[in-house]
């Protein structure tokens, strides 16, 4: 099972498309879980369903001074899954051998946009030049499967998507387009702003250097394109246009111990409160819990992203 942790509902940065208004909560009344208690709920998920692989996101993961003790404990109790993280990339300079040094195998830097100010207006923030450092100092770290998040968005669509595969391959990333979701913030310009996999495709293969399709990995649609003199792999996840719901194997969790069976799930199981009870009753709480996954309906929630992780 593929398990994706959000492990913190706290971002320094405001992205219009995924945090609620100034002031909104997306967690309830339950705290954050701490190191210990978010372990001993993912031994509780490993148990029932065996995990090959385990995402740490939020929310932005740099904000728990905590994140090398949480990957740590991740490494020593899945010694031979694959552990990640996705991040803004604002303080990964300062953190990334640390991390690498912890057990993190592999690294997702989100960069929507590879202009300074595209940049500022996506996510309300002066930080482009220290997201695109971050590159370059996760693979001085030792980390050698890098990935560039970008969130497809229909506004300066084509020189935005070139631009990010170019700076990819010049940083030696492989590229993540993902499609923009109607979920809270986003939902009110969705229809002016959605940008489909086959559409952003198009306008790469039209500005030539196209290679030919990749072997896809989960959920991702691969191609090989030539920029900047370099070979660079571009991936699509096509949430909406393409939904790959029926060959799912993901679970989520948010940083406060609730289980979600999809990213639109309306309801959560607590995981939190059968920390009380013995480690095969928190079990056999996750194994009827994944029984019950179903495939979602056409409903999109409204809610933010931010608590239960992209």
């Amino acid at each position: 099972m593929y398990l994706r942790v959000s492990v913190t509902d706290r971002c320094d940065f405001r992205c219009w498309y995924c945090r609620p208004e100034r002031g909104a909560s997306s967690g309830g009344s339950n705290p954050i879980l701490a190191p210990a208690s978010l372990l001993a709920v993912l031994a509780g998920i490993h148990r029932a369903a065996p995990l090959h692989k385990v995402r740490l996101t939020g929310g932005e993961p740099l904000l728990r001074p905590d994140l090398e003790d949480i990957v740590a404990g991740l490494r020593t109790m899945l010694p031979d899954a694959d552990l990640a993280i996705t991040t803004n990339g604002h303080g990964l300079a300062e953190r990334a051998s640390s991390l690498r040094a912890a057990g993190l195998d592999r690294v997702n830097i989100s960069l929507d946009s590879a202009d300074l100010g595209r940049f500022r207006e996506i996510t309300g923030r002066d930080a482009c030049d220290a997201v695109k450092h971050s590159f370059r100092a996760a693979a001085v770290a030792g980390f050698d499967r890098i990935k560039l998040n970008a969130v497809l968005l229909r506004g300066g669509a084509e020189p935005e998507v070139e631009d990010l595969v170019g700076f990819a391959a010049e940083a030696g990333a492989e590229v993540r387009f993902i499609e923009l979701m109607p979920f809270g913030p986003a939902a009110a310009r969705f229809t002016t702003e959605f940008l489909p996999m086959a559409e952003a495709l198009s306008l790469l293969r039209r500005n030539g250097g196209y290679l030919g399709p990749e072997e896809a990995t989960g959920t991702a649609r691969r191609h090989r394109f030539l920029r900047r003199g370099r070979e660079v792999v571009v991936g699509f996840i096509p949430s909406v246009s393409e939904p790959f719901c029926a060959s799912c194997d993901r679970l989520r969790l948010d940083g406060r111990g609730r289980l979600f069976a999809c990213l639109r799930a309306e309801d959560g199981r607590d995981l939190a409160g059968c920390l009380s009870e013995s480690p095969e009753a928190l079990a056999e709480v996750v194994r009827a819990f994944v029984a019950e996954k179903r495939r979602p309906t056409d409903h999109w929630p409204d809610r933010s992203l931010v608590g239960i992780g992209g």
